[in-house]
């Protein structure tokens, strides 16, 4: 199913940036410029575009004569390269509304392939007709790796929006059943989805691998930056909030240096998850309703919505730690760790409910 595009989203650093462009390319931008490339692409193919170049004073006969067969081949591979690319451009605009984990591979192509296949073509033709390349097809290919290489710079910032779904899809399909929950909500200890999934509990591997009062003092830090962030933004969403503390991880922590770096970042990200969940709220009621609105058509879908992008969240994190105990270095699953946790924030669309609100009203535990 496809996801709604997004007006603006934050870096990995918590800090905003916009989606203009990505939402023209997706919407307009790509499949006009497929539509006119294919358009385009017949006059190669017949040899109109020397008619259309000169107002209909040479035709393709002319020139093909004066030139030889030769030209006319590379016109006609060209067409076929324009109708071809045409069709890939709508399979970039696919990959990139559905912010596929290999998108930017297609969007970076999408924009250096035309580039480098047009200079191929400038060269043979200025070796076909025997003269330099003109200064307009030199401003053409100035033109075209500038915009590629702009691309490329907007892309890498907005990266993060873009991964691998299948893990956390089957991460997710192993919630447990009903049963499972209500064991859960028994439990007097800070709630973590892996007391309902067969792995150890995080706090427990915290504890086993990182310092004695290591939890107690991350804790306080994290209490100490959510108070003042909280004071100097004038914030009402849950996950804004919290898209600003773990920014503030990603600042602070991620350029240390040490053998439990990675798992220290970990442990953080999921200590800051807990503070800001039960802020306003218990952790263990939403996925009360997660498991029930999986059984019910009755159950309010949007608390549905709110916590199934926790559980995804706390899917990630999970991951994360497991991974984190069963190798010494954790390298480039950390950047897979920020950027899978900020898609899912930035990806969720606020719902009819106060669940994600930092001051709720009080609300049922099941709406029917």
């Amino acid at each position: 199913m496809k996801k709604e595009l997004l007006i603006a989203t934050t870096d990995i650093n918590g800090k905003p940036i916009g989606l203009s462009w990505y939402n023209y390319l997706v919407r307009f931008g790509i499949g006009a410029g497929a539509v006119i490339n294919i358009l385009y692409s017949f006059a190669y193919l017949t040899g109109t575009i020397y008619a259309s170049e000169t107002n209909g004073q040479v035709t393709a006969e002319d020139v093909y004569a004066y030139y030889g067969s030769a030209l006319q081949v590379m016109n006609i591979i060209y067409g076929l390269f324009l109708i071809g690319f045409g069709a890939f451009a709508l399979i970039v605009r696919e990959k990139l509304s559905n912010y596929e984990h290999d998108a930017l591979k297609f969007i970076y192509t999408y924009f250096f392939l035309p580039v480098g296949v047009l200079f191929i073509y400038y060269v043979l033709e200025a070796i076909v007709i025997s003269q330099f390349i003109t200064l307009n097809a030199a401003l053409s290919l100035i033109l075209g790796l500038t915009m590629a290489f702009i691309n490329i710079k907007y892309f890498k910032k907005r990266a993060h929006l873009f991964f691998d779904k299948t893990t956390i899809q089957r991460k997710s399909q192993t919630i447990a059943p009903i049963t499972s929950i209500h064991q859960s909500l028994k439990k007097t200890t800070p709630f973590s989805p892996k007391n309902n999934i067969d792995n150890v509990g995080n706090y427990e591997i915290i504890e086993t691998e990182l310092t004695e009062g290591f939890i107690e003092n991350a804790r306080k830090i994290i209490k100490q930056q959510i108070a003042k962030v909280t004071n100097e933004n004038d914030l009402v969403r849950k996950t804004d909030l919290m898209k600003l503390i773990l920014g503030y991880v990603n600042r602070e922590f991620t350029d240390a240096k040490g053998p439990k770096t990675d798992l220290i970042v970990c442990a953080y990200y999921q200590i800051a998850f807990d503070e800001i969940v039960k802020l306003c709220g218990d952790m263990n009621d939403l996925i009360f309703n997660y498991a029930v609105s999986k059984m019910s058509d009755t159950t309010n879908k949007d608390i549905h919505k709110y916590s199934q992008m926790l559980v995804k969240i706390q899917s990630i994190i999970d991951d994360a730690i497991i991974t984190c105990k069963s190798h010494n270095s954790f390298h480039g699953h950390l950047k897979q760790l920020k950027t899978q946790v900020f898609n899912e924030l930035n990806s969720y669309i606020d719902d009819a409910t106060d669940w994600n609100k930092l001051s709720p009203k009080k609300e049922s535990r099941i709406e029917s």
